[in-house]
């Protein structure tokens, strides 16, 4: 790890080169645990998904745009699943883990 060389600029583009859609899975957890059944929450998801990569939107615009998974998160949910902040709220406990304070 000591070698270890990193690119801040690079690391903080890199997430909207492809406009969310690496949120995808965090989506479709989401609805399976409000309940939908995970074929219908796959193809709303991948839809979205299929939208964000054709177009100039988000995943998050998108997936807001999907009745199917409307009915089950919030524009709040949605949000926040979209969030770097909830991919990172373990990297202190990771770090630490690996012994880099």
């Amino acid at each position: 790890m000591g070698k270890l060389l990193g690119y801040p600029e690079k690391m903080s583009s890199n997430p909207g080169l492809t406009k969310g859609a690496y949120i995808g899975q965090s989506i479709l957890l989401a609805l399976t645990r409000a309940g939908a059944e995970r074929q219908g929450a796959y193809e709303a998801v991948q839809r979205a998904a299929m939208k964000t990569w054709q177009g100039d939107e988000s995943l998050a615009v998108n997936v807001k745009a999907e009745p199917e998974i409307m009915a089950l998160l919030s524009p709040n949910e949605i949000d926040e699943l979209c969030s770097l902040d909830i991919h990172f709220r373990h990297i202190d406990d990771t770090f630490r883990a690996l012994g880099l304070e």
